[in-house]
């Protein structure tokens, strides 16, 4: 893992705003199933272990399609809108983060313009999901609290499926992968962060912070998708293959479930 510090951050208030970038690889999943576990709601206290609790709405990406142009492409995706109620860090207030997250995946056209060190690999699909704060004036959520302080963010996560031992100009189509087992793949994560916490808050516990929890929300994204995924031979490229090996999970579970009861009688 790599972990950038912009040397010349921002001040305000005298708060420090310091962006940060990340450079992770995680063996053996795919982009989506990267993004899917960090936009999704299942994991969500467990991606980001300060949440208390939230709040969310769905928004639905079709709900203005008859007033689109011919030539909108909607996409692949997911869109929510989020409030979360985060854990005190002494001797500041209790924060909460109103923000917009949305979840997509990046066109093989475009993608194919983003060079994070994959340049030399050959890249199977790429997935976005960025998140940005709201203004309150869009009054989806009233604060959890209303002593706790607004933080301001801007995040993206960038993850791109990479086909192990296969190079430029020989790639693998997704069409061509269906035989492919996991110990095949590799995603490639890029999470850059800008966040005003608001209020005031001591400059070396901001430090702390980023030091100690960027680092574990990474190690902990790792673990969470690949336990995620757990006995399924085969990488999930979209919210259907997702839906499937659920279902498959929960048949499991349900025969497992009979073959316990039917043990003990």
């Amino acid at each position: 893992m790599e972990l950038y510090y912009q040397k010349d951050h921002d001040k305000k208030d005298g708060r420090i705003i310091e962006p940060i970038a990340l450079f992770y690889e995680i063996d053996g999943v795919s982009a989506f199933e990267v993004a899917n576990v960090f936009h999704g709601l299942e994991h969500k206290k467990e991606v980001d272990r300060n949440i208390l609790k939230f709040d969310f709405k769905i928004v639905d990406r079709n709900e203005n399609q008859d007033h689109q142009n011919e030539n909108d492409d909607i996409g692949e995706g997911s869109t929510m809108i989020m409030n979360q109620f985060m854990d005190t860090i002494w001797p500041a207030s209790n924060r909460e983060a109103y923000y917009l997250s949305n979840m997509e995946k990046i066109s093989p056209g475009n993608s194919n313009n983003i060079d994070l060190g994959t340049k030399n690999s050959c890249v199977l699909d790429t997935w976005i999901v960025d998140n940005f704060s709201l203004d309150d004036s869009t009054h989806f959520f009233e604060k959890f609290e209303k002593s706790s302080v607004r933080v301001e963010l801007t995040i993206s996560l960038l993850v791109q499926t990479i086909v192990k031992n296969n190079y430029p100009p020989n790639c693998l189509q997704p069409s061509q992968i269906t035989n492919l087992s996991r110990d095949q793949f590799k995603t490639k994560v890029t999470y850059i962060s800008r966040v005003d916490p608001g209020g005031w808050v001591p400059a070396g516990i901001l430090k702390s912070i980023y030091k100690d929890e960027y680092p574990a929300f990474l190690y902990s994204l790792n673990t969470l998708v690949k336990d995620a995924v757990d006995g399924h031979d085969q990488v999930n490229m979209s919210f259907e293959d997702w839906e499937v090996m659920m279902e498959n999970k929960g048949q499991v579970g349900a025969r497992n479930d009979e073959e316990k009861n039917s043990w003990w009688g």
